[in-house]
């Protein structure tokens, strides 16, 4: 592969032109990781991936290079960096490597740099393709880059591929057939959210017989659109109960002071307060409890989908603990996740545009089999991906001890 791509490569990409200089890395620790990503899906999955390792595996650094504009929404942790991806000179790929010196590279759903390629294949960087739709892979400008993407995707030893036409392809592209996976697409993954065991055994016990719904991630300026709301369906349902877990927890007295002054019955879970017959809002401010109350609500609204405010919150991490899941029109970053959800065979998740249509749809989801059928979709959708995110995380695993 070196042999037959030098000459040309030298030509194309070793000739007089500006170049850029990246920014070396600061103190890291672990072995570096490499992610060349396309788009925030593909490097949301591998920051999870890069939780899971820092739980249970070797300690990382995961390196994410890609579009300058996927670093914009990016507020990554000490243990990941993000680069906007080096040129093809050997003036700027060449140090970037030795900086870096990763020990595996995954090459994720964006057309293939030769001359990136050949030198990381150079220095004996394991590579790997992952979400392979070779028509994306191979989208060159010209005939010649086009011929170079097809003897550069030799480098790859492992392809993992979203059809089997893409799988056949890298086989006649030189890559070993055994090494060939039809996957589908890296899906996110999602770590579950951790909760108290003895919390949610009392609370289960306690809260028997009690319909409920949850606001999860609640801002300020949707709290009168959700007491609202709650206060038409328990028209029909007295004993329904909302769990009110706002943004702004600091501020968690003072919003329960209010609410009780317009006439609600409020327990609040920072004063310990018990949860009666008589309650008719949870407000959960203590910290790291959301994942108790995904595991106790059949329905949980994703709060701040109806603002223009993006709250960041994640609806997998419902789906995953068995919630069913309503949203308003505003996805922001998670519009692709939401998409995918109402794609699912039933849909994993339902949108309600007005308060009106969010009482409509927790009514309905207060059906046992509604919430169930929908919750399950969720779950799945949630779940799918994990044999291929297992797969990944051997395959680093395995690169960290080989490089010792």
């Amino acid at each position: 592969m070196r042999r037959s791509l030098g000459l040309l490569y030298y030509l194309l990409f070793n000739g007089k032109g500006a170049s850029h200089t990246l920014p070396e890395p600061s103190e890291i620790s672990g072995p570096v990781v490499w992610l060349v990503a396309h788009d925030l899906s593909e490097v949301r999955s591998f920051i999870n991936i890069a939780k899971k390792l820092e739980a249970t595996g070797p300690e990382i650094h995961l390196l994410i290079t890609g579009p300058e504009s996927l670093g914009v929404d990016l507020d990554l942790p000490k243990t990941m960096s993000f680069r906007p991806m080096p040129g093809q000179r050997r003036s700027e790929i060449v140090p970037f490597l030795k900086a870096w010196n990763p020990v595996v590279c995954f090459w994720a759903g964006t057309p293939l740099r030769p001359g990136i390629v050949y030198e990381a294949y150079g220095q004996q960087v394991p590579l790997i393709l992952l979400n392979c739709a070779v028509e994306t892979l191979l989208n060159g400008r010209s005939r010649l880059e086009r011929w170079l993407m097809r003897r550069s995707a030799r480098a790859f030893y492992r392809a993992f591929t979203l059809s089997y036409g893409s799988g056949g392809t890298c086989v006649r592209l030189g890559i070993p057939e055994e090494h060939v996976h039809v996957s589908g697409p890296l899906s996110e993954g999602i770590l579950a959210l951790p909760c108290d065991t003895e919390d949610l055994d009392r609370l289960s016990g306690q809260l028997a017989g009690r319909e409920l719904w949850l606001a999860a991630r609640t801002p300020d300026d949707e709290v009168d659109m959700i007491l609202s709301v709650h206060e038409k369906l328990r028209g029909t349902n007295r004993r329904l109960l909302l769990v009110l877990d706002p943004v702004d927890r600091a501020e968690s007295e003072t919003l329960a002071l209010g609410l009780v002054g317009k006439g609600w019955k409020i327990a609040l879970r920072s004063k310990n307060d018990p949860i009666t017959d008589q309650t008719q809002i949870v407000i959960t401010d203590r910290p790291n409890e959301l994942g108790l109350w995904y595991r106790l609500s059949p329905i949980a609204y994703m709060g701040g989908t109806h603002t223009k405010r993006d709250c960041g919150q994640d609806p997998r991490q419902a789906a995953a603990l068995g919630s069913a899941i309503l949203h308003g029109p505003r996805m922001a970053s998670h519009k692709t996740i939401y998409d995918q959800m109402h794609a699912q065979t039933p849909p994993a998740a339902k949108q309600a545009v007005t308060p009106e249509g969010m009482v409509k749809a927790i009514s309905d989801l207060l059906s046992p089999d509604q919430a169930a059928k929908q919750a399950h979709s969720a779950w799945e959708y949630a779940s799918r991906g994990a044999e291929l995110t297992d797969q990944i995380t051997g395959i680093i695993t395995e690169a960290v001890e080989l490089r010792g």
